[in-house]
This record gives structure tokens, sequence and C-alpha cells, in this order.
């Protein structure tokens, strides 16, 4: 597997060599690949398991625009709640009232004494608002000090759950597995157009986009690892991968030489 990833990055005319591996064998690298988008995720962890900057930003305008209820407060650590209400930020809900728990996402529950964390209708972890001190909260108020005071408190109980991280890993491994296969299917698809002189089969060109495709998912884990947003230029290289490799292939006519 390594030497077709290194060749596929370096010396891509030479990954037509691959284009008869075995369906396992290409089945194996397509589901492999995409582990590479995950290496961010994965040595940010050994730094910090803060909530990034990003998702934070998204946590307060969540909760000063679409978390706020005139009916809801919390007194002296305790919730008073005279309706249900909910807001969504990535996949994670903030929620007053079990009936409008989500199924697909991460709930953080407000309950009468405190956060507990629901996912798929099961409890994961709970902690008191004393513990979090969130003693006093008035969820109509528009104030940035106390949007960030509320903010910062689901903020760190969020942080201290190991689930998240895994949720961020198997997000990002399932989103970049299916934009690989459509970054494939795509580039083997355009190769019709560039290289149609030869009657090579599709299923030969679906196998050498899977490693001529390796380069987009390189490019994306970099401009993840350094937060730059790379774009539909990703992509281009790719396109530009398949023209240098299908330029090489050479045609050999019937009683030629």
């Amino acid at each position: 597997m390594f030497k077709r990833f290194a060749t596929s990055l370096t010396k891509a005319p030479q990954a037509v060599f691959f284009m008869k591996d075995s369906w396992g064998r290409i089945i194996g690298y397509i589901l492999l690949i995409p582990f590479l988008l995950t290496l961010p995720l994965v040595l940010r962890s050994f730094v910090t398991n803060s909530m990034t900057n990003a998702r934070y930003q998204k946590l307060i305008t969540t909760i000063q625009s679409d978390f706020r209820s005139e009916d809801i407060e919390i007194i002296d650590g305790i919730l008073v709640a005279n309706q249900s209400m909910s807001a969504s930020f990535d996949y994670i809900s903030l929620v007053v009232g079990r009936d409008k728990l989500s199924s697909t996402s991460i709930n953080i529950l407000f309950e009468e004494e405190g956060l507990v964390m629901i996912v798929s209708n099961m409890e994961v972890s709970r902690v008191s608002y004393t513990s979090l001190e969130l003693t006093n909260h008035d969820f109509s108020s528009t104030q940035i000090d106390e949007v960030r005071v509320l903010s910062f408190a689901v903020k760190r109980y969020i942080e201290s759950q190991d689930i998240l991280f895994m949720s961020d890993f198997m997000n990002t491994y399932v989103t970049g597995l299916f934009d690989y296969l459509f970054y494939i299917l795509m580039l083997s698809l355009l190769s019709l157009t560039f290289f149609s002189k030869a009657k090579v089969p599709m299923n030969y060109r679906f196998k050498l986009s899977v490693y001529l495709t390796t380069i987009v998912i390189v490019l994306d884990m970099l401009g993840i690892l350094f937060s730059v947003s790379l774009g539909f230029f990703t992509f281009l290289v790719g396109y530009f991968y398949h023209i240098w490799a299908y330029r090489s292939i050479k045609i050999i006519e019937p009683g030629g030489h």
C-alpha cells in the first residue's frame, strides 16, 4: 500500500501499472486513504482537548440568537422552565425539555439541577450547574457577557467528554470517504474527455483514479492541518495528475512497434 501511495503522489505516470490491481486491494486503499484527514484531529488531541475557536464562536452565536426564552431561567443552581426549546450547531443540540431531544445529534440537555449529555437516547454523563459555576442565568438576556458565561459553561462540559473526539473522528472519516469516492468518480469520467483515443475499460479508469486522486486527499489534509481553505484547487491538482498520467500512456496500434 505504501508503495502505491508514494508512487501516486510523486510519480503519477507510473500509477498506470496499478490499473489491474484486484478489487480487494482497491477497496482496501479506498478505505485507508480517508484516515489521512483525521490526522490533524489526532495530532491536535495530543496538544489540547479544547474546543476549536471556530466551534466556540458557533456556540456563542447559537446561544445568542437561537437559544433564548422569556420563560426559562436558572436561579440558585436550579432550572425553572415553563416551555421547551432547542438550538443546534454542527451536530450538537442544546435542549430544554426532553421532547426536543434529537436522535441524530449529541444533545446537551438542560435539566432541573444540571446539564446532561444524551446520545441516541442514552445518557452519557451529567454535571450540576453549581459545578460549572452557572448558578444564575436569564435565558431572555441579550447581554453578551451573560451569553459568554453560559457559552463557557457549556464549552467546559463538552470538552470534558471523550465522545466528542470520537464523533469528530468518525464524522471526518465518513465525510472524507464520500468526498474521496465522489472525486474518484468525477475524475474517472473526466478522463474520457482528455484520453478517448484508446479504449481503456471504465473499470481500469476507475482503479487508476483511485490512486491518482490520492493527491486531492493529501492536499485536503494539509488544508485542515494549517487551517487553509484550498477549495476547488485540490480538484484541479487531481485533474492535472490525471492528465499527467494519461499522457504518459503509449498507444501501440495493431502491427505497430
